[in-house]
This record gives C-alpha cells, structure tokens and sequence, in this order.
C-alpha cells in the first residue's frame, strides 16, 4: 500500500537537487577562500621578502596594477558566491522600486472580483 504523503518523483528530485546544489556551492566557496588566502599570503610574502625597498615598491605597484586591470575577474567569482542569495532575495521581493507592487503566485491563483461591482445574476443581463 502506498501511503498518502508519498511525494512524487519530481518532488524528490528538487529535495535532492537543492542538497547536492548547497553541497556544490559549499565546496566552491571554501575552494575559493583557500585559493584567496594563498595567493594573498604568497603575494605579501612575494613582496616583503626582498630587501631592497626600491624594488618593494616596484613589486608592489606591479601587483597592484595587475588588481586594477583584472577587476572584472573578482565580478566572475562573485556571481557563484551570492547566486542563491539573490535568487531567494528576488524571489521574496513584493514591492519594486518606484512604488510597482510585485504579482505573487497566490494572486495569479486567485479570480479577479471587484467588491464594488456585483456580478449580475445570470437570467438577468442587461439590454
């Protein structure tokens, strides 16, 4: 006998989807943070290192320069990071900016009758 709050395959699939999904970004943030940290820690140690003050400097504008050029690169690792945040953010969201108010599924769901106007019955239409 199947029981009555059996869930459908589809249903299954989105439970275990959304598990492997928080699995994934779990690995990719803890990937990215460690890949961060060494290569913040080997620049620092790249650049303090030498003894030479002059070419600390010259070390040090070079790594800077490269972060100005390459910014767009910290927008691409970005995305992956906060997706699921913006998501569930947009997907909560009822009022836009500018005053616009957001349809949400239970209105889509519900039948648009105004109070103020009745409904004629139906033997009665108007000529």
């Amino acid at each position: 006998m199947v029981a009555q709050d059996a869930k459908t395959f589809t249903e299954r699939l989105a439970d275990g989807s959304d598990k492997y999904l928080t699995l994934a970004e779990l690995c990719l943030v803890l990937t990215l943070t460690i890949a961060i940290a060494i290569v913040a820690i080997l620049s620092l140690i790249w650049i303090v290192g030498v003894c030479s003050l002059q070419i600390q400097q010259q070390r040090l504008a070079l790594l800077l320069k490269t972060l100005s050029d390459n910014w767009k690169a910290s927008l691409i690792l970005l995305v992956p990071l906060f997706y699921r945040t913006i998501r569930k953010f947009i997907a909560r969201v009822t009022k836009l900016p500018g005053g616009v108010e957001a349809i949400t599924e239970d209105e889509k769901a519900k039948p648009d009758i105004s109070p103020i106007q009745s409904n004629p019955p139906v033997g009665e239409q108007s000529q």
